[in-house]
């Protein structure tokens, strides 16, 4: 059986190709060309389709003998000489994948979204993903739909920041860090989605699930717990929107800046799921204090 994955070399698709091998599913990738090292031990393990998303064609191909699709390809901040624009990655792509799959008869697609997309959203990373989250729905296909509150794992850019955030003694957060988020590990996330991408029986289909963690932190909550699990103590010492927003302004556009104009935006609404009982109930995810998915993105202990 294979599985046809969209955004596999990332973060979260590292931990589907991982879900996806222990049950004994052949992960099939499009890859970018030169993305392939990120794969790391990985990459014989699975099959490679060297592509562009935004071609319709590329998809059909790697589509041949899957079961279904999962698409998680996307992009927190754009670079425009490298044609990463959030029009392009978030909804051209998407376009071109029901292209393929339409030519390609494969009809399960699992669409990894995002919490607080909206057609009126104040960043046009929030309504890029909602117009691409808008063409799945109104596809012809079996689809379900994933919006995560942030991701926690070993190797994920949220906990680097956290971990960076929380290494010295003051941690400078905008507005004190005092807005919430329902982090969720990345080994639950690869495991729901998983589960919805084999769901032979339709039961997901046409389902679309808020995704969070156990607990509701803020991010000064955040830095203080990874903080203490790094044997530190932290202080969250309040810095003004409009100086972080200033710093992000002239400096965003640096691949290693923390943050970006965006993220300000998004970290100020904050990222609860109204309702996440669903993902916990239909995907049998236990639930995980935050302490202890920190320990296991830390020193390796069980979830």
């Amino acid at each position: 059986m294979k599985v046809y994955v969209t955004g596999g070399t990332g973060f979260v698709g590292r931990a589907i190709l991982r879900e996806l091998l222990s049950r004994e599913v052949t992960p099939r990738l499009l890859v970018r060309p030169g993305s392939e090292p990120r794969l790391g031990d990985l990459l014989p393990k699975v099959e490679g389709i060297l592509g562009d998303p935004c071609d319709p064609t590329a998809h059909e191909k790697g589509l041949e003998d899957c079961v279904s699709a999962i698409h998680l390809l996307g992009i927190i901040r754009e670079s425009p000489r490298r044609k990463s624009t959030f029009q392009r990655v978030h909804v051209e792509a998407v376009e071109a994948l029901l292209d393929g799959m339409k030519s390609a008869n494969v009809n399960r697609l699992v669409h990894m979204s995002a919490l607080g997309v909206r057609a009126d959203a104040a960043t046009a990373y929030q309504s890029s993903k909602w117009r691409g989250e808008r063409l799945v729905r109104y596809s012809s296909l079996d689809w379900t739909v994933f919006q995560p509150s942030v991701i926690l794992g070993p190797d994920g850019e949220f906990l680097r920041m956290l971990k960076g955030l929380a290494t010295g003694t003051v941690a400078p957060l905008p507005g004190g860090g005092d807005f919430p988020f329902q982090p969720v590990a990345v080994e639950h996330v690869a495991k729901a989605m998983v589960d919805a991408a084999l769901d032979s029986e339709g039961m997901m289909k046409g389902r679309t699930y808020e995704v969070g963690g156990s607990e509701t932190k803020t991010l000064c909550e955040m830095v203080k717990g990874v903080g203490r699990a790094m044997g530190r103590n932290p202080v969250c010492v309040p810095v003004s929107f409009g100086l972080a927003k200033f710093a992000a302004v002239m400096l965003d556009w640096l691949p290693f800046f923390p943050v970006t104009r965006e993220q300000l935006v998004m970290m100020r609404e904050g990222s609860v799921p109204r309702d996440a009982m669903p993902f916990f109930k239909d995907f049998g995810i236990p639930m995980t204090s935050f302490e202890r998915i920190v320990g296991h993105c830390l020193n390796g202990t069980a979830l």
